[in-house]
């Protein structure tokens, strides 16, 4: 799908409530989102540019759901279309184009901490279950978050390589995993705030939480620093 394909379902839905302007366009975004700007006779959107390759029936869910929320204050995205951008079908389309935008390294050499073993003690202590078609990689790109970069959608965690030090211990270094396996594991469609709440608990019951946070906070490079 194009971008006049995509302001024609777009614009469809914009008719029926009166507006006298509505586009929408792709847009190369790393995370899969939308943007809009509007005003009382338009509106303008931005669709994650993951969605070019959707089938016609779930862009249309996205637009009237995206409607829904925006003038109505509520709207639940379909089963129909949480399926499809959950599906295998979803990630083979669009995964290596995340990666990309991530900055994600092909065969970066782990000096002090390997994610795959962090991910498996994870699960030999029984902290998470395996996720399948998980992928964990490396990133020296500025666009990772300061602590990590992880996705739902595309099944992916990205940590920063200067995590990639003895200056956190391996104890630091999994529970820093864990943080962003938690978004991984997270259930797309569901309330962002009940989704959030969750993790927050779950992060909370960590042994050590506190004292394993501030050492990750303390290893980061000052010029990315960010808080949890």
């Amino acid at each position: 799908m194009d971008d006049i394909g995509l302001t024609g379902i777009f614009k469809a839905i914009g008719n029926e409530i009166g507006m006298e302007r509505t586009t929408a366009a792709f847009a190369p975004f790393t995370e899969m989102k939308v943007r809009w700007r509007r005003s009382d006779s338009f509106i303008d959107f931005a669709i994650s540019d993951y969605f070019s390759e959707a089938p016609e029936g779930i862009v249309e869910m996205l637009a009237e759901t995206l409607f829904e929320r925006i003038y109505q204050g509520m709207g639940d995205y379909p089963e129909e279309f949480c399926e499809w951008v959950t599906s295998d079908g979803f990630i083979e389309m669009n995964r290596g184009k995340y990666l990309e935008r991530c900055g994600a390294l092909e065969g970066y050499v782990e000096e002090h901490h390997s994610l795959r073993k962090a991910y498996e003690d994870l699960m030999d202590i029984g902290y998470i279950d395996e996720i399948p078609g998980l992928v964990l990689r490396w990133t020296d790109s500025p666009v990772a978050q300061p602590k990590g970069m992880s996705s739902v959608l595309m099944r992916s965690v990205i940590m920063p390589t200067y995590m990639d030090t003895d200056a956190i211990s391996e104890e630091a270094f999994e529970f820093n995993l864990y943080r962003l396996l938690l978004n991984v594991m997270a259930k797309f469609g569901e309330d962002p705030a009940v989704n959030k709440m969750r993790i927050d608990r779950k992060i909370a019951e960590y042994p050590d939480c506190g004292r394993l946070t501030i050492e990750i906070e303390n290893s980061i490079p000052i010029a990315v620093y960010g808080g949890f």
